[in-house]
């Protein structure tokens, strides 16, 4: 298993190809969520680095196109049984960059992700 070996050289590639051509960050982040290693922890931990860092590339009119994909794969994400990575996921919401950039996690998309995350965060408090 040689991704954690090179995964910082992988994170920062990919960054630097997403701000040099920024439409390339909805691909990126469509990517992430296909191939998203649902049976490996440390794997989804590695990429949800990964996928904080697109979601604060990410333009206004790259999350209304993704709003509906991303807004049920972070359901589908606080729904595993693994502690680590719930608490990585809600953990995103303290990224000061995901808030103020607007993101998916800021006050314009909130009002759309909460209700839908509401029953599954309840459930939620047995792991915190």
């Amino acid at each position: 298993n040689g991704l954690p070996q090179y995964y910082f050289k992988l994170l920062t590639n990919v960054n630097q190809f997403i701000k040099k051509d920024q439409d390339s960050a909805s691909m990126v982040l469509r990517n992430l969520i296909k191939f998203w290693p649902w049976t490996n922890c440390s794997k989804q931990l590695l990429f949800l680095d990964e996928l904080e860092i697109v979601l604060e590339l990410l333009t206004v009119e790259q999350m209304d196109e993704l709003q509906e994909l991303f807004f049920c794969f972070f359901v589908r994400l606080l729904k595993v049984d693994q502690y680590q990575i719930l608490y990585r996921a809600l953990h995103m919401w303290k990224n000061d960059a995901l808030i103020d950039h607007d993101c998916f996690f800021g006050e314009l998309y909130a009002v759309k992700l909460l209700p839908r995350i509401y029953g599954v965060i309840s459930k939620v408090r047995v792991y915190m």
